[in-house]
């Protein structure tokens, strides 16, 4: 006799060309594990490689539980939405990783589907797609705190604001990220106008900041993800990222530096995976996040510095008595990044002309 998962499954797989989306919520657990092995056994994703943070362990371990391979394309937030957009007609990923405000641009939510995954009850609600609870397209994985890292073999005085980069002995020694192709520089360009006066709401004050720095010398501008050898060797000795990619990258190259939170402003961002819409293994997807979200991928996901989204998470012995101290974060922003649009419009309208004077 057919058992009950085994008939759901089957009827699952029967009714996806007429009712895909809704038949795909029910199956879990052994049924779920099945489907996903009859899509293939692998998961293909954009910006989630294997050398970035705690990537590598947790897809090494879904590996080793469900038999599934991974393979990515690394590229930065802007990067995966274009080509997510390029690719709508015929989807190349299943899942990608993207800054939360890149979730509430419209072109994006046309390119989703929605899941609900049985862990989202553990999750704060922030971290599930609000707009769509029932069947969430978007889950938040982990977040982190824009600051400095300082490579003390090179620079002597530590800035400790944003300020402080503004001064003549950091001329051409700071890099970051430009804001209108990464999520992370877009989030470097707010924390400054949180620090000068600005908000969500008002980003001209970061904007203004960065014409300044530029105008000075200080600081340029590097393309997607940042190469940590030029800030190792001292070619760009200040690098401005996350808390968790600078903590990381420290301890990994072994280099004499000062991780710090700029204590004149600075804010936390959060990072998503979206459920792509008409993916080639949805239910490998589907597989992916659960493990992804559980409290075992969330805790592989603590040991690269970042802090994960789920709030009954130990972190390791071994990276807690590495962070910052708590007082470190006393002055930074949450943000609601729904009123992100306007500021991301703002900066891609007028970067190239008020700040680096094209």
């Amino acid at each position: 006799m057919m058992k009950k998962e085994e008939f759901t499954l089957t009827i699952c797989l029967f009714l996806i060309p007429l009712l895909f989306s809704g038949c795909q919520h029910q199956l879990k657990g052994k049924a779920l594990i099945e489907a996903a092995h009859k899509e293939g056994g692998v998961l293909y994703t954009y910006g989630m490689a294997d050398s970035w943070g705690s990537y590598r362990p947790l897809f090494s371990a879904f590996e080793k539980k469900y038999g599934i391979k991974h393979y990515d394309i690394d590229m930065s937030s802007g990067d995966v939405a274009d080509r997510l957009e390029r690719e709508k007609d015929d989807p190349a990923i299943d899942t990608g990783v993207v800054g939360i405000h890149y979730a509430y641009q419209s072109r994006i939510k046309e390119l989703v589907r929605g899941y609900y995954s049985p862990e989202a009850k553990n999750l704060p609600p922030w971290a599930v797609d609000p707009d769509n609870p029932r069947f969430p397209t978007w889950y938040a994985t982990y977040y982190g705190t824009l600051g400095f890292m300082v490579n003390l073999d090179v620079v002597k005085e530590v800035p400790k604001t944003w300020q402080d980069l503004l001064k003549p002995i950091y001329k051409g020694k700071i890099g970051y990220i430009d804001p209108r192709v990464s999520a992370t520089g877009f989030a470097t360009v707010l924390s400054a106008a949180y620090a000068n006066g600005g908000s969500i709401e008002n980003i001209e004050p970061g904007v203004e900041f960065f014409k300044r720095l530029h105008k000075l010398g200080n600081i340029w501008a590097m393309q997607g993800r940042q190469d940590f050898l030029q800030f190792a060797s001292g070619v760009v000795p200040i690098l401005i990222n996350y808390d968790y990619n600078l903590l990381s990258q420290k301890y990994k190259m072994g280099v004499n530096a000062a991780v710090v939170i700029p204590t004149d402003g600075s804010v936390r961002y959060s990072y998503i995976n979206l459920i792509v819409k008409d993916s080639p293994h949805p239910y490998t997807t589907q597989l992916f996040l659960d493990f992804f979200l559980s409290r075992e991928g969330q805790t592989i996901l603590a040991q690269g510095f970042v802090q994960p989204v789920r709030e009954d998470i130990e972190l390791p012995f071994e990276v807690k008595k590495r962070l910052l101290p708590k007082e470190a974060y006393q002055n930074v922003h949450d943000v609601d990044w729904r009123q992100a649009k306007s500021a991301q419009a703002q900066i891609k309208k007028t970067w190239e002309q008020v700040v680096l004077g094209k």
